[in-house]
């Protein structure tokens, strides 16, 4: 059993964290943590949306309860005029970042946790004429 779906939209990177100190109330110093990818959060949420969509529409059992999963991801990105004609996308932001920011949005969603993820394809390219900017997603289980 699997479930797939398109998400819309100009995909973002996990990106890395950044660090700082505040002072609170009380006079203490405390450490805050925080994403440094401006549009991460509406990305995430836009994942999470289109794979609950999927689920009602394919009347989808629920999510998957602690099985092992084989996810693929392709990602698509506007190819800029300036660019020649290749269909594979070679720059920033890099694959692993990408997979890690819609791994994150699918949890909770359609899997209690990333880690139940044991294989994963993924792939970044420029959109062909017909298809816009986004990303389009597979997860299943490990037959």
């Amino acid at each position: 059993m699997s479930l797939s779906f398109f998400v819309p939209g100009i995909p973002v990177s996990q990106g890395s964290k950044r660090a700082f100190v505040i002072q609170g109330k009380d006079g203490r110093h405390r450490p805050v943590l925080s994403e440094s990818a401006a549009n991460l959060k509406p990305w995430r949420a836009a994942i999470a949306y289109n794979a609950r969509r999927a689920m009602i529409d394919a009347k989808h059992s629920g999510w998957f309860h602690r099985e092992p999963l084989c996810v693929r991801m392709r990602f698509l990105f506007l190819r800029p005029a300036s660019t020649p004609k290749i269909r594979l996308h070679v720059v920033r932001p890099d694959v692993s970042k990408l997979l890690r920011a819609a791994e994150d949005a699918l949890t909770a969603v359609l899997y209690g946790d990333a880690s139940q993820i044991v294989a994963a394809t993924v792939e970044k390219a420029y959109a062909g004429d017909l298809e816009g900017a986004g990303v389009e997603v597979t997860v299943g289980k490990v037959e």
